[in-house]
């Protein structure tokens, strides 16, 4: 009778071990694999209507707008917000560029094109700098638009979707949910989905945080005024927020204004009227803040100490 297959020796066991934490090294130091980061790279650049930044006027007011797709929902489009400043004395060009559930490596491509024609004004979500988007590796946030990619070749529909819903959304083409599509959204047990998710949250680490960093510094030793955005979240959402991220997002944007320079706008809390979900607005939530936003900038480019800065600049 033929002997049955023996136990591997330790040995085996441990040289086993061995490599994969080799492996599981070399994937979460991000500096040794530039190239699978190139292989990854986001497609966010080439969907985010990017040729928008190339029109200048001499002497026009030029502001751009980054985020996800919470400054989609919570700001209105290029034109339409740039009415909103029509009695600027200088013409205003203003540029909306949002990218769905944005990481750092959808949006870096993004920066370094925004560097190439520094805007008197950047407003970056706050979000972006705050939350570790990743998984238990630096990896993961590069190796995610692979992911999709990959997942494209079985969902081709579903991704193709997303891109054109990013690309629309870049082109000036807003919608918003039904409002039973945001009742239905903040159900009851969607409310609980919510709160039991955000727990398992995490704020982002001085290393994730200078993907974004790198660039907004060049931005503002070029003469561009960066701007934290805060986008508020609905009350309910509020209400579970974890305490300890609060605490840890505070700390962190305290930071960036005393450290780095740059401003922190946040609006007032909204109503429950202005949201569809816990964090992404109706056209409600739109119009209050957009209205709130339009009215801080005016007040901000009018004030003295930007025109000294201006000044000091030049």
């Amino acid at each position: 009778m033929r002997a049955g297959h023996d136990t591997p020796p330790l040995r085996v066991w441990v040289y086993t071990a061995l490599i994969l934490g080799a492996v599981l090294v070399l994937l979460g130091n991000e500096d040794r694999v530039s190239a699978l980061r190139r292989i990854s790279e986001s497609r966010a650049a080439e969907y985010m209507n990017l040729q928008r930044l190339d029109h200048h006027s001499a002497g026009q007011l030029e502001i751009v707008a980054l985020g996800s797709s919470k400054v989609f929902y919570a700001v209105d489009y290029d034109g339409i917000f740039a009415q909103r400043l029509a009695n600027e004395e200088r013409p205003v060009a203003f540029r909306r560029l949002t990218w769905s559930e944005a990481r750092a490596a959808d949006m870096e491509a993004v920066l370094q094109r925004v560097v190439g024609h520094p805007p008197d004004w950047l407003l970056v979500e706050s979000d972006l700098l705050l939350f570790d988007h990743s998984a238990r590796f630096p990896i993961r946030d590069h190796l995610r638009p692979l992911e999709m990619r990959l997942n494209s070749l079985f969902t081709p529909a579903s991704a193709q979707e997303t891109l054109k819903t990013n690309l629309e959304q870049n082109d000036g083409q807003d919608s918003f949910p039904t409002e039973k599509e945001c009742i239905a959204r903040q159900a009851p047990d969607m409310r609980l989905v919510y709160a039991m998710h955000v727990v398992t949250w995490k704020a982002s680490t001085a290393r994730q945080r200078e993907r974004y960093l790198k660039w907004l510094r060049v931005l503002r030793d070029r003469g561009t005024k960066v701007v934290l955005l805060g986008i508020p979240r609905a009350p309910w959402a509020q209400a579970v927020f974890p305490a300890r991220l609060t605490a840890a997002n505070q700390a962190v944007l305290k930071s960036l204004v005393n450290d780095e320079g740059f401003e922190l706008w946040q609006s007032r809390p909204l109503v429950a009227a202005a949201f569809c979900d816990e964090a992404h607005m109706s056209a409600v939530g739109r119009a209050q803040f957009s209205s709130w936003l339009a009215q801080r900038l005016v007040s901000s480019v009018n004030s003295p100490v930007v025109e000294l800065v201006e000044q000091h600049v030049r």
